[in-house]
């Protein structure tokens, strides 16, 4: 298998491994990978399953694509360790703010920090609760200072007010901005100066006293975070993995089909997900751990395939370039567009890179 990373091709250059490579992304394995990742069934056997079906002359790029499939769950399982650690993050900051916050509204006199800490646990303690209350307190605030908590970006608003009225003309000349701005050639609602100011702002720190309105502020940004049991890692790229298994097994259909222009639209069938389902048990992908019906598999991967779907269309253009492909590659192959050549080979760890500050 030596099909490159991601690259344009001629369609009617296009070999049956070309045509994989559209629907599946990079297919390039290296001998390497090969050893690594031990196939669980032999080739000839796993060939014989899909004798008949969509999948017959793909078969042999199928069997030698497993090493990816291993190589994009173990980044996901890295990925998702990352992810959680900036949740519980955020939930910790959250949990600070609210701490400050339950703090600078007990009153001000002697009594009041006991009675309303300690009384919750039935103990009576004799101290000067005021000292108690401040020495906790600024613990929390110094924690809040040292993570930087306080400072927000500049809003939207004010900085395109600084733009448009030359607030930082150093800045503004830095970025070469200020010919442009002076000469009032950028247009107000211009996606230009949208990305003007989504820059100036993050450029552009205020640092806030540590106080109530700075709670307020915080809070109104900051949407309460809870813990939650999301999808297992492993399920979020068999669910994406199944996805581009549709394609490849409905392509041919997609393309005779004159009533549907987007492959992300087109009905999948159960033969389909049955012969999903037969490439995913074949390497002990897919475990049922409620039931060993027939039934209930297909409607579990047809979930799977449905989530991947929504994930896609939420996740924008990157994730959906893989559909626009092969919708270019059906309007070429029906004469509809003026394009002749098609990207292929797009990287199958597409989940790589996305995470969110």
């Amino acid at each position: 298998m030596s099909t490159k990373s991601a690259h344009k091709i001629k369609v009617s250059d296009m070999t049956t491994e070309d045509v994989f490579s559209l629907c599946m992304g990079n297919i390039e394995v290296t001998e390497y990978d090969l050893n690594q990742a031990k196939h669980p069934m032999d080739l000839d056997k796993f060939m014989a399953q899909f004798k008949d079906t969509e999948f017959e002359k793909f078969a042999p790029h199928l069997y030698n694509y497993y090493p990816k499939v291993i190589e994009a769950i173990n980044d996901q399982h890295q990925l998702s360790a990352f992810i959680k650690k900036q949740e519980d993050e955020k939930v910790l900051n959250y949990e600070l703010i609210k701490t400050l916050d339950f703090f600078l509204s007990i009153p001000s006199d002697t009594a009041a920090f006991a009675d309303v800490i300690f009384k919750r646990f039935s103990k009576t303690l004799k101290f000067d609760s005021s000292y108690w209350n401040m020495l906790v307190m600024n613990s929390v605030i110094n924690e809040i200072k040292d993570k930087e908590l306080n400072i927000f970006e500049m809003e939207e608003s004010v900085a395109e007010y600084e733009i448009l009225n030359l607030k930082d003309i150093r800045y503004l000349k830095e970025k070469g901005w200020l010919k442009s701005i002076k000469s009032k050639s950028i247009k107000k609602d211009s996606k230009e100066l949208s990305l003007m100011i989504s820059e100036y702002a993050s450029d552009h720190v205020e640092e806030y006293e540590i106080d109530k309105e700075f709670i307020e502020k915080w809070l109104s940004l900051n949407q309460q975070i809870t813990t939650k049991k999301g999808a297992p890692p492993k399920n979020v790229i068999i669910g994406q993995l199944a996805l581009r298994l549709a394609y490849l097994y409905s392509l041919d259909s997609f393309i005779k089909d004159k009533s549907c222009n987007c492959i992300q639209d087109f009905t999948i069938t159960n033969k389909a997900i049955e012969s999903i389902l037969t490439y995913l048990e074949s390497f002990e992908l897919y475990r049922d751990y409620l039931s060993n019906t027939k039934d209930s598999k297909i409607h579990y991967i047809s979930k799977l395939i449905k989530d991947a779907k929504a994930s896609k269309r939420v996740k924008g253009f990157y994730l959906n370039s893989l559909e626009y492909n092969i919708d270019d590659y059906k309007n070429i192959i029906l004469k509809k567009s003026k394009l002749n050549e098609v990207t292929i080979g797009l990287d199958f760890s597409f989940l790589r890179g996305q995470v969110s500050k």
